[in-house]
Parts: structure tokens; sequence; C-alpha cells
């Protein structure tokens, strides 16, 4: 089959699919049930968009009952709580659950469709509010040759910062197999935290109070650490780069005096503070495009020579995650 038949043949399949439920919408004075299996299937997201009006699901009274299976995120982002349900198989049978009676999480399914599409979720972060850090989990399980998270059935979710546990107990709510990676430079709210272990979540987070640029320039060996600094330089300017070291270290300290000491020395413990420090405050590596850079270019290669305070958490993680894949 040549490109331009198959793109035909596709165009045809995507029309069939759509003109068949305003057909059936025609006679739905006599046949008002509707049955589609992988609703999403051969179609763009904007037929997707559009099938689903066709087929009522936006309207007050739906003209058809409609019974469909889905693995799209489209679908679940265009859908209501009460028009979605979970089939999952216990104990030898299949239970379904309708996923407006986990109560109010009409926000989290929207915000984060594609958990819906698998079988456990991690919301990543615990008081930020970026997707970099998901971006770099990513970029450091490719640097180390390793499958990626959605190869297990996982996804990962941007916490949102004090929006996190509400959204993690919201999945848990749902069935979904959950677990939180937080930053510790600010204390969780112990009562939601212990509700969502309560539940069977379970909570990963970096010791010593401290958040993930902090953990990394602590527990990077000295070269791959100088070259997280080489990173943030190229990024942010070396000037930005030299006024933020001045003002965590009151005056004591530049730029210069860190790059003469990885020089000869490497970093001491008081300069992987101040560097983590600065990183942290001033968002040295909030980007995604960065954080990519720095997982798949520094940590991953190093992931072996690095210390533990930061290892045994990620693997941790990455053991919980295919625990639920097996």
């Amino acid at each position: 089959m040549t490109e331009t038949e198959y793109r035909c043949a596709h165009s045809a399949l995507a029309r069939r699919v759509c003109l068949s439920p305003a057909l059936q919408r025609k006679a739905a004075e006599s046949a008002t049930t509707f049955l589609i299996d992988e609703l999403e299937y051969g179609l763009e997201p904007h037929r997707i968009i559009r099938l689903l009006g066709a087929l009522g699901a936006k309207e007050e009274v739906p003209p058809l009952q409609v019974f469909a299976t889905s693995h799209s995120p489209v679908v679940v982002a265009e859908l209501n709580a009460h028009q979605l349900h979970i089939v999952r198989k216990k104990g030898g049978r299949h239970v379904v659950t309708r996923a407006s009676d986990a109560g109010d999480v009409q926000g989290t399914i929207r915000a984060h469709a594609p958990c819906l599409a698998r079988r456990i979720s991690r919301g990543v972060r615990r008081w930020k509010r970026d997707r970099s850090h998901a971006r770099f989990w990513t970029s450091i399980l490719l640097a180390m040759a390793k499958s990626p998270l959605a190869a297990s059935g996982a996804t990962l979710v941007n916490g949102n910062g004090d929006e996190t546990f509400s959204r993690a107990i919201a999945l848990q709510s749902l069935g979904y197999r959950t677990a939180i990676l937080r930053d510790s430079d600010k204390p969780a709210p112990a009562p939601l935290e212990a509700a969502f272990i309560a539940g069977g979540g379970e909570v990963f987070a970096w010791g010593g109070g401290r958040a993930l640029e902090q953990r990394l320039f602590a527990a990077l060996p000295d070269g791959p650490a100088n070259k997280l600094l080489d990173l943030a330089i190229e990024v942010k300017d070396r000037t930005l780069i030299e006024a933020h070291i001045r003002t965590i270290s009151n005056g004591t300290k530049t730029l210069n005096d860190l790059e003469t000491e990885a020089l000869f020395d490497g970093f001491g413990l008081d300069s992987r503070t101040l560097l983590g420090n600065a990183a942290a405050r001033f968002g040295w590596l909030k980007t995604i495009t960065t954080m990519e850079l720095a997982g798949r270019t520094i940590l991953g290669p190093a992931y072996g020579d690095t210390d533990a305070s930061l290892t045994d958490v990620m693997d941790g993680v990455l053991d919980w995650v295919e625990d639920g894949g097996r």
C-alpha cells in the first residue's frame, strides 16, 4: 500500500467512524443503545472530540445510551466524572467503579487524564509547581538504558505544590496504586500524609530537609557536580550565578572561588551546601530543557558513583514501579 493509499484508507475509516453515531442518532427512537470498543481507534484527537459530541456526551439529556471502552487521555479529559467508569479484575471477577463515586475528582481527572489509562501513578514533587522534574526522571532512565516508566504502566504527575496530597488521594480513591516523591525542605501536612499512607500510599522524600537541587549538589561526585554548576552558568548567565552565590554566602564566596576549589580539591561540604541552596532558591535548573540535560548528561552517567543519599530514594521509587508492573 502506498502512502497516498494509506492516507485515503485512514481518512475513509475516520469518516465512517464519525458518520456512524450520526446515523445512529437518527434511529435513536427505535434503538437507543450504542456500543463502541476502543472509541479512539483510527481517529485524531479532534475527531475523537467530534465523535463524543455526536454521541451526545456534552448534552444534559444524552440522546443515546453509550457503552464505550477507551485508553485515550483525550476521551478521559472530555468526559465528566459521572460518565467515566473504571474496570478492574479483582479476585477472578471484574469490578466496575464510577469515577464520581470517589468524590470531587473532576479537577484531578481533567488535569491528569493520562493517569486513568495506567495501572499505577505517582505524584511527583511535593512543593514545586513545574513539570521539569518529570522530564529529569525520564532523562535519567534513558541515560541508564532502562525502560521508561510508562513501560511498567506508570505515569508521572505534577503535584502542583500544596495540591500534591489531595491529588494523590483522589487518584488513590479511584483505585490507582499511588506514591509521592517529594522534597523535604518544607514539612508535609501530617494529617494528609497519614491518610494517604493509611490508604496504601507510599511516600519517598529526600533526607536532611533538602530539595532536589540541594540533594544533587550534595550527592554528585566532584566532576559531575562541577558540570552541574557549568550547566547553570550556561543556562542562567555567569553574572547572574555570581550574584546568586554572593547573596547566599553573604559576600564571603565568589564563583571564581568555587571554580578554583573544584579544580584543585573538589567541592567541600560547605561549598556543596552553598551551591545547592543557591540552585534551589534561584531556580537554576527550573526548566524542562535544563532538567532533561542534567538527567541525561550528568546524573545518568554518574549514577553508579553518586552518593546513596540520592540513589537510595530513586532506587526505591523504581522498585516500587517495577513491583506494580509485575
